[in-house]
């Protein structure tokens, strides 16, 4: 008797990978993780991915930091997942800034590796939601 998809799926085992990235997935906050699934922009996400990558295969200490100037609420949302995916911590502070129209807000995310930041998995965020969008996770 063949098996339906869901089936199939639910009795598959996961691989180290994808517990990895499903463990990493649960760390993202819940109304996060609603508003990057109903709106899956797989291109924004993999920009934000690919810095938060670099940031965390490239940096030595704890003490290194990345910044970001996100303006978009919904944008910096993204990127604070994509944080909580990866184990890093952000953080977003607001600055006045003076231009001749008068001041305007100027949005600032920084982003440090937490003590025990690990190598990121190899699987990604956009691969992860991808394999889940097609059952195949």
């Amino acid at each position: 008797m063949e098996q339906s998809p869901a089936e199939r799926k639910n009795s598959r085992r996961l691989d180290k990978d994808e517990a990895i990235a499903l463990k990493a997935w649960h760390r993202v906050d819940g109304q996060t993780r609603e508003a990057i699934r109903s709106n899956f922009l797989p291109h924004l996400l993999g920009i934000y991915e690919a810095r938060v990558r670099a940031f965390i295969e490239g940096t030595s200490g704890d003490n290194d930091l990345l910044v970001l100037d996100v303006q978009d609420p919904f944008q910096r949302l993204l990127l604070h997942g994509v944080c909580e995916f990866y184990n890093v911590a952000s953080e977003t502070t607001s600055s006045t800034v003076r231009e001749c129209g008068g001041d305007k807000l100027w949005k600032t995310t920084m982003i440090r590796k937490r003590p025990g930041t690990a190598a990121p998995s190899r699987i990604t965020l956009v691969d992860f939601l991808a394999r889940r969008k097609n059952g195949s996770l």
